[in-house]
């Protein structure tokens, strides 16, 4: 048997069957503006600079949508115009998604809300915020590794 093939992101398998694992769909995003405020309301928050990241788990209600769901922000007070501020959401949406599998410890009947924010004055280069954002993820899990062994 041959070992997979990976071309232009697409996860190519021995009977030609086409797997896309990094994609960042519509339902795993953050849109609801009442999910938004209760997470900002009541969730957790851990900083690895120039990311802040706030997050929550709650009772995972419909199983046919992921249990990780993700929102993107950029201060209007560090970045006036919108293209600035969108350009760095696209890197941020970036980042996540291909570093997303770092959060492996969520449990089954959870899902996790997450809201990253981008703090600092300058616009950044990819790679600064792709390593940044591996070490904030990595340290998100292992907070939930610590929580669901006290949960245990």
């Amino acid at each position: 048997m041959r070992p997979p093939i990976t071309i232009g992101g697409f996860l190519i398998l021995e009977d030609y069957q086409l797997i896309m694992p990094f994609t960042l769909g519509k339902n795993e995003r953050m849109k609801s503006r009442t999910d938004i405020q209760t997470l900002f309301g009541s969730g957790k928050s851990l900083f690895v600079h120039p990311v802040k990241i706030i997050y929550s788990l709650k009772e995972h209600t419909n199983p046919d949508e992921p249990n990780i769901k993700a929102g993107f922000a950029v201060s209007k007070r560090y970045f006036k115009r919108a293209n600035k501020r969108n350009t760095t959401k696209r890197l941020l949406k970036e980042a996540y998604r291909l570093q997303r599998d770092a959060i492996l410890s969520v449990p089954v009947n959870k899902e996790l809300q997450i809201f990253i924010i981008f703090t600092h004055h300058q616009l950044p280069e990819f790679d600064f915020i792709h390593t940044k954002m591996k070490t904030a993820l990595v340290k998100l899990n292992k907070l939930l590794v610590d929580r669901n062994e006290e949960l245990l």
